[in-house]
């Protein structure tokens, strides 16, 4: 009798002590196009090598028509970029979150148009767990807006070079690297 308790009571521990260890709140998807996937991969190491602040890659996806789609991997360095391009999804790529945004429902200029958004509380999440100099700042912000006093306004001027890839029918025909914003 006290064999089968014991049994029953680490089996119970057993359960609880990995259902803990789950990931809250973030569903990965896997990208099955293997080229896509490397080019990330490499400018992920570009980026790493020429920049020492903390930054996550993001990668448009811009369907130009039925056969023809351009990726444009680039990288940012804070969440002020994701109110007027906000991301749909996330891929773990070599242990690391990319974040992924589908050009076709944004309004270019105007974000209080774009189709999508995201909620406050997944930027502050971003924020705390990517860039936690801004969200210490965005703490600080947000309380003395409460009071009515002068904050920091928080905007990030970092444009690396982007690699603009694109693909027809899954396979890759060009490859540039340039700055500015992804282009249809």
């Amino acid at each position: 009798m006290k064999t089968r308790m014991a049994f029953w009571i680490l089996a119970t521990l057993f359960i609880v002590a990995c259902s803990n260890k789950k990931e809250q709140n973030e569903a990965y998807l896997e990208i099955n196009n293997k080229v896509l996937e490397k080019e990330i991969i490499e400018y992920d190491k570009f980026i790493d090598s020429t920049f020492s602040d903390p930054y996550v890659i993001k990668v448009s996806c811009i369907e130009k028509n039925d056969s023809i789609t351009r990726y444009v991997i680039g990288a940012i360095d804070g969440t002020d970029i994701l109110e007027m391009f906000p991301y749909h999804f996330i891929c773990k790529i070599n242990n690391k979150d990319v974040f992924f945004t589908m050009y076709s429902g944004l309004v270019f200029g105007d974000k209080k148009h774009n189709f999508f958004k995201l909620k406050q509380n997944e930027i502050e999440r971003i924020m705390k767990k990517y860039f936690p100099q801004e969200y210490s700042k965005y703490l600080i912000n947000k309380e003395k807006k409460k009071k009515g006093e002068m904050y920091e306004v928080i905007m990030t001027t970092f444009e690396p070079n982007m690699y603009y890839l694109t693909f027809n029918r899954g396979k890759l025909i060009n490859k540039e690297i340039r700055r500015g914003l992804p282009q249809y």
